[in-house]
């Protein structure tokens, strides 16, 4: 498994491809861990059995040599005091179904302040799970994202707008 640079059209290729975090962690014993826990839970039609995302925190901050960081704001830092946002993908569904198309979702109270957070992260870690196994992490500039932060921050805008005076 390698980090894989983006750019607008999906992994980078050529000079820009080379990926800015360098994994140095070795996470072989916690994969084999969560695969032995993964295929127990399995039997019992529990197809992610890390959906709150401890395994998988666990594993990218092991891997890429970060440090979490409390709940509320950004999730982790770098040793140079970087931070970044960490998105978690499971490419089966609950229900055991191989996804076909996969997405990133965000936090079901999306506000200003946060979009403002979003933009100032040193990058976004996208990873994705086949159940216990990582598939592929992704490392995504905050500018790269920007077209979904201008359509997120105009919606809410909008929302504001036209919400009577006093709504909360």
């Amino acid at each position: 498994m390698s980090v894989i640079p983006t750019n607008e059209d999906g992994p980078a290729s050529g000079a820009d491809a080379q990926p800015l975090l360098i994994p140095s962690g070795d996470i072989s014993q916690i994969v084999a861990l969560g695969n032995q826990l993964q295929a127990h839970a399995s039997t019992h039609n529990i197809h992610n059995v890390f959906d709150d995302g401890g395994y998988k925190e666990l594993l990218l901050l092991t891997l890429l040599n970060l440090k979490k960081l409390n709940r509320t704001g950004d999730d982790a830092v770098d040793r140079q005091g970087r931070r970044y946002e960490i998105k978690t993908v499971a490419r089966l569904s609950s229900a055991g179904v191989r996804k076909s198309k996969l997405s990133v979702t965000t936090e079901h109270t999306l506000t200003i302040d946060n979009i403002a957070r979003y933009r100032a992260v040193h990058l976004w870690i996208v990873a994705v799970f086949d159940q216990a196994r990582p598939e592929a992490v992704y490392e995504i500039s905050p500018a790269k994202l920007e077209p979904y932060f201008s359509a997120w921050e105009a919606k809410l805008q909008a929302m504001q707008k036209n919400s009577p005076p006093g709504s909360a």
